[in-house]
């Protein structure tokens, strides 16, 4: 039986003083932090903490979730808005690609969302074929289109800069590449594996974790050295020390969604826990919140937002 979001203020109080340990062991039952009949997909807690961002239905539409009272504000309504989006490292911004339709004719937008005064902003003009999800720099001043045909940067403001000279990773044709921005170089990680479907970068930035085909999760170094499977899993997420991995095992008949949990998995010995364990609940796109305090996931078919608390021993 998962829990009301009225206990979060009492166990807030709790973890004033929380620092991650050495073991992330799972505490008390989920929270509800949605309302249920509100609908949510593939939440993202913000850069602080404060606030998680979430996509209505099949990715319609954008919602900011506050923590922890769990008050829910959209910011957006438009097709595809809550698919693949990004929150700025500030925490202030959100880019979205979001699509419009006239007669048939499919257009999409590259945007921002303000998360202070729910205002939009657009990234480039309405174009047909675009492709990919968003990026930020580490700057926040551009906004990179990655798993797409092609590799594109847009300015996230009216000022015309000249354009960064960083490294970042990103899929394209299910191959795992690293870019250098400044001489627009791409070089792929000899990591030896095809269709990869989801992946992270470890918060310290030493390690990649990936998922592939057929729900292999596999983990490198960041130069893609050293890699070697981890068993089953898809969509993984660090935890902010960068020693844990929460990722989701799903079930499915090629038709109908059968079954999924959550696990968390220890990076040193491997050792997996089920912390869902739930037959009749499927629990899908669990997110780590930054101070490693909880884990955020959504419920498929059910579309409830709910928490985990985490200790760390």
């Amino acid at each position: 039986m998962y829990r009301h979001l009225g206990l979060i203020t009492i166990i807030l109080l709790s973890l004033a003083s929380i620092s991650l340990g050495k073991q992330a062991i799972p505490k008390g039952e989920p929270i509800a932090l949605s309302m249920p009949g509100d609908f949510y997909m593939a939440p993202q807690w913000s850069p602080n903490g404060d606030q998680v961002a979430a996509a209505g239905p099949s990715y319609t539409g954008l919602f900011l979730i506050d923590f922890p009272s769990g008050v829910a504000i959209q910011l957006s309504n438009a097709y595809s808005a809550g698919y693949g989006f990004a929150w700025s490292h500030s925490g202030t911004r959100i880019a979205s690609r979001i699509a419009h339709f006239d007669n048939m004719l499919r257009t999409n937008t590259l945007v921002s969302f303000n998360t202070e005064d729910y205002s939009t902003q657009l990234i480039s003009e309405p174009r047909t074929r675009m492709t990919g999800t968003p990026l930020w720099s580490t700057t926040d001043s551009h906004v990179y289109l990655t798993n797409a045909d092609k590799f594109e940067s847009f300015h996230a403001n009216n000022s015309r800069t000249t354009s960064l000279s960083e490294s970042l990773f990103y899929v394209k044709d299910g191959q795992l590449l690293h870019r250098d921005t400044a001489g627009n170089n791409d070089r792929t990680l000899p990591v030896n594996q095809d269709n990869i479907t989801s992946y992270a970068v470890s918060p310290d930035g030493s390690r990649i974790v990936y998922s592939t085909s057929g729900q292999k999760l596999w983990i490198a170094n960041s130069d893609g050295s050293g890699q070697h499977s981890l068993g089953s899993g898809i969509a993984p997420d660090w935890s902010p020390d960068s020693k844990w991995i929460v990722f989701m095992l799903t079930e499915d008949d090629g038709h109908t969604m059968l079954g999924s949990e959550l696990y968390l998995l220890d990076t040193d010995t491997e050792t997996r826990l089920n912390i869902s364990n739930t037959p009749d609940q499927l629990e899908m796109h669990p997110d780590w919140s930054p101070d490693g305090s909880w884990i955020v996931f959504d419920t498929e078919g059910r579309g409830q937002l709910f928490i985990q608390q985490v200790e760390w021993r």
